[in-house]
């Protein structure tokens, strides 16, 4: 179980690490400065936000979960490829904050799942 999880969360760290520092440093080379950047990790967290007050709702599987936070997260990594404007930011953001609901959330419930069983708790 812990070999599947892991194979998962590769690519998230690995796009967090490309995508979010190189972005910071395209940002300041193209003149967009620092309000554009907190508005981008402002969307993020408020679409993630939102997500956890709906997510409680609506019952997914954790492996559908898993499978779209996955894909989420790819497709903030190519949406940022090459960049032609400042809407790509914002979509990238978007799909940051869902990549958030639906990997993350269910990754850390998985994990406090397991971890107690693994104490013994």
């Amino acid at each position: 179980m812990f070999k599947r999880i892991f194979i998962f969360l590769l690519p998230i760290c690995q796009r967090c690490i490309f995508s979010q520092t190189l972005l910071v440093f395209w940002l300041f080379k193209n003149g967009f400065g620092l309000p554009i950047w907190f508005c981008i990790i402002f969307l993020s967290f408020l679409i993630a936000l939102v997500g956890i007050f709906i997510l409680p709702r609506n019952k997914i599987s954790a492996k559908k979960a898993l499978f779209w936070g996955v894909l989420f997260s790819a497709f903030s990594v190519l949406v940022l490829i090459k960049i032609y404007g400042s809407y790509q930011l914002y979509i990238s953001a978007i799909l940051s904050g869902l990549n958030v609901i639906f990997f993350w959330i269910p990754y850390n419930i998985m994990h406090f799942k397991f971890s107690r069983e693994i104490k013994g708790d």
